[in-house]
């Protein structure tokens, strides 16, 4: 085969908080697994490493218990050879073994970085072979708070879109919906204390992962039980169903960092913003992080920074139902899959002809 035609070998590893893809909650492997099956086999050979348990995909899956992943990852960098790595994870004992190779390695960045976030300390004394990717504009500039070198660039993530394009309508809505990890610092109760104080619908749905969080989730609960307006759903079995709920509501609702003790944490990207978006649902976000630069106020959605500014954005949004199905799918297309795809091949072609060159 002429060498200028010679397949690039890339290695990804996933993260490993659920399988890839997820089955229920979990956007970053959902975002792995788009990434791999799409990217051109022409030029890629596609290998993955996921989480022991993991299923489907159109690339060379090797599924581990994550207490190996350091070993196995050293055994098939040296069995593959890869021309580069791409890394979704953050494991201490696996950076620690890609610090040490010369291959050149892409660190994609999914959430929120904080002062006291252990990203900061990877970032700061990222090798040279190290290069960094954001999933939004506002990230990257707090990596690049802490990076010495500026080697991060954006590529946005991309949900299935056309998956979600596919269905034309939007239900009439029937509540306010909230859809995420159950957490302080995405400050669901703030806004389940709101609706505590409304006639308006607020559905819940999603999982609470952190056993550190679940005195306060047990407080969501109360609220539940306490107003005939505020629903638990739990989390989605699949992605027909996330589809369904979201047709149903009026408008998605998200305030990370609406909290005063949760102040330094910002939306990194709010997948499903875009989510929403792309059934034509327009997305109540609090005024920080991505959601300041996603959210065009008044066309794809509604911007807050206090009570009195969701709950007027509420009544809004309630008066002006379908008005916002054209300007939402427009944003949610501008996020298609295949031109996402593409960025990161051009990032993997440019990084690899740097380091041969």
């Amino acid at each position: 085969m002429n060498k200028k035609h010679k397949k690039i070998n890339i290695l990804h590893i996933s993260s490993f908080k659920n399988t890839t893809p997820a089955k229920k909650y979990g956007g970053t492997e959902r975002l792995v697994h788009n990434l791999c099956s799409k990217l051109p086999k022409k030029d890629f050979n596609v290998f993955l490493i996921r989480l022991k348990g993991s299923m489907g995909g159109n690339y060379k899956s090797f599924n581990i218990q994550e207490k190996f992943i350091a070993k196995k990852t050293d055994k098939l960098i040296k069995e593959i050879n890869p021309d580069l790595i791409h890394l979704h994870s953050r494991n201490e004992e696996l950076i620690s073994l890609l610090t040490k190779t010369k291959i050149p390695v892409v660190v994609t960045l999914y959430n929120n970085i904080r002062r006291n976030s252990a990203w900061v300390k990877v970032i700061r004394s990222a090798p040279y072979n190290f290069f960094f990717t954001a999933i939004s504009e506002n990230l990257k500039n707090r990596a690049n708070y802490f990076s010495k070198t500026k080697r991060v660039v954006v590529i946005r993530p991309s949900c299935d879109v056309s998956l979600y394009l596919k269905n034309k309508k939007r239900e009439n809505g029937k509540y306010f919906l909230y859809l995420g990890v159950i957490a302080r610092y995405k400050s669901v109760l703030d806004v389940v204390k709101i609706f505590s104080n409304l006639k308006e619908k607020l559905l819940l749905v999603g999982p609470c992962n952190d056993k550190d969080q679940v005195s306060y989730f047990k407080e969501i609960i109360k609220y539940t039980k306490d107003f005939d307006n505020i629903k638990y759903f739990g989390q989605t079995n699949n992605e027909r169903e996330k589809i369904q709920i979201l047709k149903n509501s009026k408008a998605l609702i998200l305030a990370t960092g609406y909290n005063k003790k949760e102040r330094n944490c910002h939306e990194a990207f709010g997948l499903v913003m875009l989510e929403a978006n792309s059934l034509g649902i327009p997305v109540a976000g609090y005024d920080q992080g991505n959601i300041s630069d996603y959210i065009r106020h008044g066309k794809n959605g509604l911007k807050f920074k206090n009570k009195k500014e969701l709950i007027n954005d509420i009544d809004i949004i309630s008066r002006s139902s379908n008005e916002w199905v054209k300007p939402c799918l427009e944003t949610a297309k501008k996020f298609n899959l295949k031109s996402i795809v593409l960025d990161y091949v051009k990032l993997y072609k440019k990084i690899i002809l740097d380091n041969n060159s």
